[in-house]
């Protein structure tokens, strides 16, 4: 069951150290495995000087979103889209947290890196401080050293960083401070609602066959001078039809054969990750059941046969994209299955028919 009445969850803007006082709608979304993203559409008065400031145009303005007075989001302006009317103009401006710039940078010296027996914790931080940035590690199972692993001179740090984590089942995502944090997902989170069916009629699904496989394999490089003869690492999927052949193999870069098993979980994990999933839009709250905000990494319950979800189905929230106007506040939803963020094959899909009553 959901909440149908707002809190008052007051939303402030401020853009290069000056209040946005008054604005048409403004968005947050946020990710397991990306950086927290936002827009805002404003009136935009060409006659103030503070408007011409804080909405000029490739200035790279520093951003704070606080809501209830809390900090919701730490950021830089990206985009900044005029419109104008005769009697009428506004400006839409969009960005991302202070780590978004890890997406789009190589290394600011120009300078290539090469780790040697460096552990992911000391690679995610020597690059963040680069930036300007601190960074969290969060590996609980440890954080064993990378043999030997290079940061090309044009090579975008964000690619070179995503790949590592891979290769130790981790994502990476921000805090409210905008800083990169790097973390290993659980299958242990926590359920924050049941789907009404009157809800769970608003999700539309989106599946796609063509990145789904029978079998997966990985496979290592023969390393003579590290002693390591390359190894393949082969997953057979139990939910694909029997009879079906669809392989994918790929490289598992700079991983030693240890490491490979966790690279082809994630791979796998990836992969239900992409070719199902569902988007539930304009939930009438910002706030689950519990009077929380919605995060990604928490999970939901519904059942919607019309949808082909045919029983009381887990799914995990991946995104939250919270829309705020001055009259309402609504949230989106995006779901996967669960796991596929800790490499754990689902054990059926929703879709499936259900087991027979008697």
């Amino acid at each position: 069951m959901l909440l149908t009445t707002e809190p008052s969850d007051t939303v402030t803007v401020t853009i290069d150290g000056t209040e946005v006082q008054f604005w048409n709608e403004v968005t947050i979304t946020k990710a397991i495995d990306a950086f927290t993203t936002f827009t805002l559409n404003a009136p935009f008065d060409h006659t103030d000087a503070v408007h011409r400031r804080i909405f000029r145009p490739l200035q790279y303005q520093p951003v704070e979103i606080r809501v209830g007075g809390e900090l919701e989001f730490t950021g830089t302006v990206i985009g900044v889209v005029p419109q104008g009317r005769p009697n009428e103009s506004s400006v839409t401006i969009s960005g991302y947290s202070r780590a978004g710039v890890l997406v789009d940078s190589t290394m600011p010296d120009g300078q290539a890196r090469e780790f040697a027996e460096t552990p992911l914790s000391y690679i995610v931080d020597h690059i963040a401080t680069a930036f300007g940035l601190g960074a969290s590690i969060i590996l609980p199972t440890g954080d064993p050293p990378f043999g030997k692993v290079k940061l090309e001179l044009d090579d975008t740090v964000w690619d070179f960083m995503v790949e590592l984590a891979q290769q130790r089942g981790a994502v990476i995502s921000d805090d409210v401070y905008g800083d990169p944090v790097v973390w290993v997902p659980s299958e242990d989170v926590p359920s924050v609602a049941y789907l009404s069916a009157e809800v769970a009629s608003k999700v539309e699904p989106q599946l796609n066959g063509q990145h789904y496989f029978s079998h997966i394999y990985g496979y290592t490089f023969t390393n003579r001078k590290r002693g390591r003869v390359g190894e393949r690492y082969e997953y057979a999927n139990p939910l694909a039809p029997q009879g079906l052949t669809r392989a994918h193999f790929f490289k598992v870069q700079d991983a030693d054969n240890e490491d490979a098993p966790t690279v082809v979980a994630a791979k796998i994990g990836r992969m239900f990750g992409e070719v199902a999933q569902w988007s539930l839009p304009e939930v009438p709250s910002w706030r689950d059941p519990d009077g929380k905000l919605w995060r990604p990494n928490t999970k939901v319950t519904m059942k919607a046969p019309q949808l082909m979800i045919y029983a009381d189905s887990d799914f995990l929230v991946r995104t939250v994209t919270l829309h705020a106007t001055p009259n309402a506040r609504t949230a989106d939803l995006g779901l996967v299955m669960p796991g596929v963020f800790s490499g754990i094959t689902p054990p059926k899909w929703p879709f499936d028919e259900p087991a027979a009553s008697f």
